[in-house]
């Protein structure tokens, strides 16, 4: 999840992607052949899945075994979405930054912060960075 605060301090979701493992990875990182789904920020519905290759290839399905990506909702978004934003106020002088959440059946749990995002994901988003720091 990309979250920002405007200068006003109006924190808001800027753009989020769903990290989805597959069966011949160790783990789910996109670099290392698993999937990414982008996240509607207002509502947690998922895209479109794709491996992180030139070609992105987009599926509403997962390759391996056929369950729906596309159109589901992620369970707990809402309170996701709170927790990202409020992660990001009570840090000092963070006007930007990248959160790696997960959802876990309790509800969503932080796992880290990224305040140096890495640009692959922000471009895949298509997050615009130079207008939203000159906000």
């Amino acid at each position: 999840m990309y979250v920002f605060q405007d200068k006003n301090g109006t924190t808001r979701v800027q753009g989020a992607f769903l990290r989805i493992g597959r069966q011949s990875c160790l783990v789910d990182n996109s670099a290392s052949g698993g999937l990414v789904s982008r996240i509607d920020p207002e509502t947690g519905q998922l895209h479109q899945a794709c491996g992180w290759s030139p070609a992105l290839a987009f599926s509403p399905v997962h390759p391996d075994h056929g369950a729906r990506i596309g159109a589901v909702i992620l369970p707990f978004w809402q309170q996701a979405r709170a927790l990202g934003m409020r992660t990001l106020r009570v840090l000092p002088g963070t006007r930007f930054a990248g959160l790696d959440i997960a959802i876990i059946e309790s509800g969503p749990v932080m796992v880290e912060v990224n305040i140096q995002p890495s640009s692959n994901g922000l471009s895949f988003m298509k997050i615009p960075t130079a207008r939203i720091f000159n906000s």
